[in-house]
């Protein structure tokens, strides 16, 4: 690494240097680490002192595992350093290799474009001569009077847009994801499955083992696959309910 750290690209990390804020870094949590296990010793009947005491006891030479530390990381910035270095040089390389390809094709299009005007120096300006069909004068004029009557078909109309009929008195409203959202006259004994049926049922995309019935403040939760299956019978709305059908995750 010695041309690199020559032109600045790569600089080594200092080993013997004078405490930095990695060093700081390292000593504050040694000491956040102390006062912790200290900290437990008080609470287990310890005195302060005593327990601080026990606690660098436990940790051991607190100079020489923080230069353990600050050398492991060194170690890591060096490596990540050369890591970088390793794929700037990738990425430097290919670029010139793309750079080079893309110039020897660019010359080899011009020099074909080259030849190719001085094989041919004058442009072609006279007219291309359309085909000439020549018809028999009774062809030709079956040929006329079909140009002349024949009239393009106009499209067809569009159709109109389904509305939704006013619906008066007890009604449920059922919302989400189903073919056709909209509220629906409450009729005697009228169940949720049959509510959604009258909206063209699920859609593609709902979570019908999770269908929500929202009355007044109440929130009943309904698995429609339990209902179809005849595991759960099918709940009977009242005026007001609003059916929400929410879509699935996935």
């Amino acid at each position: 690494m010695s041309f690199l750290e020559r032109f600045g690209i790569y600089r080594r990390p200092p080993r013997d240097a004078a405490p930095d804020a990695l060093t700081r870094d390292i000593e504050d949590e040694f000491e956040a680490h102390l006062a912790h296990c200290a900290d437990e010793l008080v609470a287990a009947g310890i005195e302060p002192a005593e327990a601080r005491r026990r606690a660098e006891e436990r940790f051991g030479d607190r100079a020489r595992a923080v230069a353990a530390c600050r050398a492991v990381h060194m170690e890591e910035r060096e490596m990540l350093q050369r890591i970088q270095v390793g794929l700037s040089f990738v990425v430097a390389v290919a670029l010139v290799w793309f750079m080079v390809r893309t110039d020897a094709r660019l010359t080899a299009l011009h020099e074909r474009l080259s030849a190719a005007a001085v094989a041919s120096p004058e442009p072609a300006t006279q007219p291309v001569a359309m085909p000439r069909f020549d018809l028999p004068a009774a062809d030709a004029q079956r040929l006329a009077d079909w140009l002349r009557v024949w009239v393009p078909p106009s499209p067809a109309p569009a159709a109109a847009p389904a509305t939704t009929p006013p619906v008066d008195g007890p009604r449920v409203y059922v919302l989400g994801s189903v073919e056709h959202a909209r509220p629906v006259a409450l009729r005697p004994r009228l169940t949720l499955l049959g509510a959604v049926s009258e909206c063209g049922g699920f859609g593609k995309f709902a979570d019908t083992s999770r269908v929500r019935i929202l009355r007044g403040d109440s929130v009943i939760e309904v698995d429609m696959d339990a209902v179809r299956s005849g595991r759960r019978p099918d709940p009977e709305l009242e005026d007001g309910d609003r059916i929400d059908v929410p879509e699935a995750f996935f």
